[in-house]
């Protein structure tokens, strides 16, 4: 007679057996993967949290891979917590070592930017660009256009700092930008760069007379503080991070 003491243990060892399948079904995450997630419209929370909590990842991330990441309609959101992945910063939680001994401390979303003034700290959302170009006799001038005329976050501020959740140095990626307001077309641009018969000045990177330089100290182990070194007029303006195509917006009033 079969007993249901051997029942149960019959179903131990099957379950014993099948935990090293379902541990190797978990296969590395892949550009693939990340682009046939966006294309069922996962959304970019989803997105980013599988990208984060994925136990392996190969992605690439070359210039023209995420060029083709951003065709596919992968978000610049979800580019960038590739990129950090990648990079190594994941966004956990991290331990720091202070005179009173190990404590946890939380690093901030990789990739996210805060806005701080004399007032508040204020989250920035990010948009992502579309880039144009335009005409001007035999002179092309490329652009990066994101959309709405104003940014809905806002400061009377005209020294703000920000701080910025990247495991390097911001300043040689994040760009303090001011962006002209287009009331034909409801939309605000960002000069890139130009080409003409005699000259050419790469695209890949906001004009220079276009951005505002600032200094940069990391205050903890991925976090990172933007000072301006002048201050902002009134106007739109952005923090905009070059391998994603993606701006932090805000306005200055």
């Amino acid at each position: 007679m079969f007993r249901f003491g051997a029942l149960a243990s019959l179903f131990s060892l099957v379950f014993v057996l099948l935990i090293p399948s379902v541990a190797l079904s978990e296969k590395t995450l892949t550009n693939e993967d990340i682009i046939k997630l966006s294309k069922v419209g996962l959304g970019d929370e989803a997105i980013t949290a599988k990208v984060r909590q994925a136990t392996e990842v190969d992605f690439r991330l070359e210039t023209d891979d995420l060029a083709k990441l951003k065709s596919a309609g992968v978000s610049g959101k979800v580019i960038a917590a590739m990129l950090d992945r990648s990079n190594g910063n994941n966004g956990h939680t991290t331990y720091v070592a202070t005179p009173a001994g190990v404590v946890e401390t939380n690093t901030p979303s990789a990739g996210a930017v805060k806005l701080v003034t004399s007032a508040k700290t204020i989250p920035l959302t990010s948009v992502v660009g579309d880039s144009s170009s335009t005409y001007v006799y035999v002179t092309v001038l490329y652009w990066m256009n994101f959309p709405s005329l104003h940014a809905a976050n806002r400061t009377s501020d005209k020294s703000p700092s920000f701080i910025i959740s990247t495991d390097r140095d911001p300043r040689s990626r994040y760009y303090v930008v001011r962006l002209d307001a287009n009331d034909e077309d409801g939309d605000r641009s960002l000069k890139m760069g130009r080409s003409g018969a005699f000259s050419f000045k790469a695209g890949t990177v906001p004009d220079s007379d276009w951005t505002f330089p600032f200094d940069a100290v990391e205050e903890r182990h991925g976090v990172w503080k933007a000072t301006l070194k002048k201050t902002l007029p009134a106007g739109e303006y952005g923090v905009y991070v070059v391998q994603a195509q993606e701006l932090f917006d805000f306005g200055v009033d």
